[in-house]
């Protein structure tokens, strides 16, 4: 063992790469829970995740989500405990769908001040946004960069104040007008030949099914989700959080002929609060189809992870 991995296990040690002593007694004195929980979190999605351990892993918005804190052999205890708890904050007040993406976006930042030999302070995290608001593929980091100094500000770190908050909300941002943040009306209908594919394959899919044919369990759920996304326009991220139960049957005759159906479709971006699903009509020939693959899975993530 090297004399700097040794400096850097030393519970007193002071002169550390990248924080003051008075920040690293801050990341000493930050509380974390042993136990996150995710408070939105689906009936489907993970709800709770262990803080203590070297690697975080759970499945939300129909996403994988892995965290190894051990990966990268430059972090030090200090550096992954604030990593931590600014993951844990953020989970709670945004969704924790992406968290490995800014656990990697904030890792690297350290990594460069390190390498540029730069004070953890406010004034050096000013200059890295500068340089990311002018370049619109940052976006993403950019923002997740701002919430990290402001959540530092905000826990009174050394060398970044009050004052520095104020600076921070007038900081240049990314002139990225068409971005996800903006929904937009695009011109890019399915052709006609397209269309009557799709309704041609779901007519012998219906005519086999009523017929009792065997259909191979792939095409049934391929044909599900594509049903799905033709008639509704769902997501993935939707499509993860249904279950047999969303599909209604609104009027019903003995004979079993000319059923109408909805499915309760969720909202797919996340806000602070819950939302109920809305309903939206489903046309027989697709709720058949649905209805047939359901019968082969349980309730339970029965579509989930189609990203």
């Amino acid at each position: 063992m090297t004399t700097n991995n040794l400096a850097l296990e030393s519970p007193d040690y002071s002169g550390h790469r990248l924080f003051s002593e008075a920040q690293i007694n801050k990341i000493e004195s930050l509380l974390i829970p042993n136990v996150i929980r995710f408070m939105l979190a689906d009936r489907y999605e993970t709800k709770f995740i262990n803080s203590t351990s070297s690697t975080w892993e759970f499945f939300y918005s129909g996403r994988k989500e892995y965290i190894d804190f051990t990966e990268e052999k430059y972090l030090d205890k200090y550096e992954v405990k604030l990593l931590k708890f600014f993951l844990a904050y953020y989970s709670q007040i945004n969704s924790p769908a992406y968290l490995s993406r800014y656990f990697k976006q904030v890792r690297s930042n350290f990594q460069k001040l390190i390498k540029n030999d730069n004070s953890f302070s406010y004034l050096s995290f000013k200059e890295v946004l500068l340089d990311l608001a002018v370049d619109e593929s940052k976006y993403r980091e950019y923002y997740t960069l701002k919430n990290f100094v402001r959540l530092l500000i905000a826990e009174g770190f050394e060398e970044f104040s009050e004052e520095d908050e104020l600076d921070l909300e007038i900081l240049e941002r990314p002139k990225s007008f068409n971005s996800k943040l903006f929904y937009q009306e695009v011109e890019d209908p399915i052709s006609k030949p397209t269309i009557t594919m799709i309704q041609n394959g779901f007519a012998k899919l219906n005519s086999e099914i009523g017929e009792g044919q065997s259909i191979v369990d792939n095409v049934i759920k391929d044909a599900s989700i594509l049903g799905l996304i033709y008639v509704t326009g769902m997501r993935p991220v939707q499509l993860s959080k249904l279950s047999v139960e969303d599909i209604k049957i609104d009027t019903y005759t003995k004979e079993g002929e000319n059923m109408r159906y909805s499915i309760l479709v969720p909202y797919a971006k996340q806000g602070r609060f819950n939302h109920a699903k809305i309903s939206i009509k489903l046309p027989e020939e697709i709720a058949k189809v649905i209805l047939q693959y359901s019968q082969f899975k349980t309730k339970v993530l029965w579509l989930g992870q189609t990203s």
